[in-house]
């Protein structure tokens, strides 16, 4: 099971955010996407990563309409770098557990072969 994603609010509490699936990732997508239909979208992933309560309290209101966007602008850009942050602390372990005595050895292996009996296909 992987690591739990925290994103800090404003008042500095911790928040553990919802796994990041491929469906909750195409809501936090904004390429493409402009003006009110962006910050539709942001408030939309948000909906999504956060409990109501605290999304409300980041933003100053619930609908579109009535929210600081300048919040919404910060609050979408944090809950963003905070997954894309697990998403590489997941890679730097993945590549902490490689055994890479045993790859540069293979590589050495493959790297000496004797290549004079093939051919080059084309």
């Amino acid at each position: 099971m992987g690591e739990m994603t925290v994103w800090t609010d404003s008042e500095g509490y911790a928040h553990e955010l919802p796994k990041l699936t491929m469906a909750l990732s195409a809501k936090m997508e904004l390429r493409g996407k402009a003006g009110e239909a962006r910050w539709r979208a942001m408030l939309d992933f948000l909906r999504e990563a956060l409990p109501a309560d605290v999304l409300a309290r980041e933003l100053d209101g619930e609908r579109i309409e009535e929210v600081d966007l300048s919040a919404l602008e910060a609050t979408f850009a944090g809950v963003e770098a905070a997954y894309r942050s697990a998403s590489v602390a997941a890679a730097l372990q993945m590549l902490d557990r490689l055994d890479l005595d045993r790859l540069t050895k293979a590589a050495e292996a493959v790297a000496s072969l004797d290549r004079q009996g093939f051919r080059r296909v084309v």
